[in-house]
C-alpha cells in the first residue's frame, strides 16, 4: 500500500498571499512529509513536518510578461529598446513604453511531495512520492496596478 496526500490540488490567485497545509496518510505510521516546488521558486516557503507540510507565499513572478523600455530622456528613436521578461527584472524609473502581457489565464505549479512511513504489514520504512498541483489563476488587476504605479521617467527627471 502506498501513501496519499490531501489535498492533491488547489487554486490561488496570482499575487495573493496563501498558506496551504498538505496532510499525508498511509497504511502505517507517517514519519515525515516534505515538498519541493518543481521549477522556479517564486516567493514560496515550504515547512516540512512529521505528518504534513505547509506551503505559503505568493506567485508573483510566474507569468512571462515582457516590458520594453529605454533610459530616461531617450526614445526608441535614439536608443535600442531593452526588453525584460518577468516583472522582477523590470528596473525602476525607466522610460517604459510597451507591455507584451502573458495572456495565459492559468498556470499550474507542481510540487513533489515525499511521504515516508512505516508500513504496517512489513514494519519497514517506505517512501512514496506524490504530486501536488497548485493552479495559479491570472488576476488581470495585478498587471494594471504595475503599469499604473510604475515610476515613468520619460523626460529624464
Amino acid at each position: 500500500m502506498s501513501a496519499s496526500i490531501s489535498p492533491s490540488s488547489a487554486s490561488v490567485l496570482r499575487g495573493q498571499q496563501f498558506s496551504l497545509t498538505i496532510s499525508a496518510s498511509a497504511s502505517g505510521t507517517v514519519t515525515s512529509v516534505s515538498a519541493v516546488l518543481n521549477g522556479d521558486s517564486d516567493n514560496i516557503s515550504i515547512s516540512n513536518g512529521t505528518t504534513s507540510c505547509t506551503i505559503s507565499g505568493s506567485y508573483d513572478f510566474t507569468w512571462a510578461d515582457q516590458f520594453v523600455y529605454v533610459f530616461p530622456g531617450e526614445s526608441d528613436k535614439t536608443q535600442s529598446p531593452i526588453t525584460v521578461t518577468y516583472r522582477q527584472n523590470l528596473p525602476e524609473s525607466q522610460n517604459l513604453f510597451r507591455l507584451n502581457q502573458d495572456l495565459r489565464s492559468q498556470i499550474t505549479r507542481s510540487y513533489t511531495v515525499t511521504v515516508k512511513y512505516i508500513d504496517d504489514e512489513t514494519d519497514s520504512q517506505k517512501t512514496s512520492n506524490r504530486t501536488f498541483s497548485h493552479n495559479v489563476i491570472q488576476d488581470w488587476e495585478i498587471i494594471r496596478e504595475v503599469m499604473a504605479n510604475y515610476d515613468y521617467k520619460a523626460g529624464g527627471d
